[in-house]
């Protein structure tokens, strides 16, 4: 009988001892950092109940902003709509041609942004990857994301790492663009950062949208001609989301879209707006105080009809991510 008991208790603390492990397995995951160098950290445990707000104040430029050139700095071809371009494919965020949404009622609050070096909007930036598939091809896509420091911009996971292609070979950045030419530089990403439970998640699962955000750092001071955004833990009733959509001037200007009928499930920002390819790492930003509160990553569809998007809420540990890396 006592044999039998000690038994017992040792299947009873291997069990334990298995479940915490695993637990602690998950979570190290969660908060591991990767980046495409390769190299793997562990952010600190934070509190995602945000009991206490956290913010990082925006940083404005003297107006008007003194431009980094003389003369424009112009894209690249074949960004946006899917062409025939030697030597390319194009991937995720790029928009079907037969898709087209400058008439539809639902994103009658989308607007072109007329005058982008004015701040924020200088702040927000059009990001152009260059992928490598297996055959050698490269995969070209674009998306939007937000300068949050002097050398630093945040956008969502998937614009720079496709769980098809790894990392991007090739990140440009682009602010204030407009009719395929910015009055900045460009800048190009040195280090890219993403969340490893990100990268370990599968597809559009609530886990992946809950992390798709990634850092990228600039080989150039960029943010010092433009300023930059701040960042919060908080929600705020009135938002603005700034992307550059494919479907207007396939991604050569900045839109903007706004409201105050948000709100937070499973730890997502959504919205009823409508957003398209190339919106993706777009920033979510109060504009009272220019504090991003989210980084929009998905659209959402009901019955095969597009409803809204949204994207990971600035939690504690997003937070802490954003300022780290």
């Amino acid at each position: 009988m006592k044999k039998k008991f000690g038994v017992e208790v040792l299947v009873v603390c291997f069990l334990v001892i298995f479940f915490l492990f695993q637990g602690a397995s998950h979570s190290n995951a969660e908060e591991q950092i990767i980046s495409n160098k390769g190299d793997i950290s562990i952010l600190e445990e934070s509190d995602s109940n945000l009991r206490a707000i956290k913010s990082s104040e925006a940083f404005v430029v003297e107006t008007p902003p003194t431009l980094s050139r003389a003369g424009k700095t112009e894209l690249p071809d074949d960004i946006g709509f899917p062409r025939t371009s030697e030597g390319f494919d194009y991937s995720f965020e790029t928009i079907q041609p037969d898709v087209n949404l400058n008439n539809r009622a639902a994103v009658n609050n989308r607007q072109r942004v007329s005058n982008p070096n004015i701040f924020p909007y200088r702040a927000s930036v059009l990001i152009i990857c260059d992928f490598r598939a297996k055959n050698g091809k490269l995969v070209r896509g674009h998306g939007s994301g937000s300068l949050i420091g002097s050398n630093k911009v945040v956008t969502a996971a998937h614009v720079v790492y496709d769980r098809s292609y790894g990392w991007a070979e090739t990140v440009r950045v682009y602010p204030a663009v407009k009719n395929n030419a910015t009055d900045f530089d460009m800048a190009y990403g040195s280090i890219l950062y993403t969340f490893g439970g990100y990268i370990q998640s599968t597809g559009t699962s609530i886990a992946a949208q809950q992390r798709d955000v990634a850092v990228v750092k600039l080989n150039s001071n960029l943010g010092n001609s433009t300023g930059w955004f701040g960042y919060t833990t908080a929600k705020s009733s009135y938002l603005r989301l700034n992307g550059y959509d494919g479907d207007i001037d396939d991604g050569r200007t900045l839109v903007t879209r706004y409201g105050t009928n948000t709100w937070i499930e499973n730890s997502i920002l959504k919205y009823p707006w409508l957003t398209v390819g190339g919106s993706s790492g777009g920033g979510v930003y109060n504009p009272s105080n220019n504090q991003l509160e989210a980084n929009h990553a998905y659209g959402y569809s009901q019955n095969n009809i597009k409803t809204g998007g949204g994207g990971a809420k600035i939690n504690n540990a997003i937070f802490d991510f954003m300022s780290k890396y």
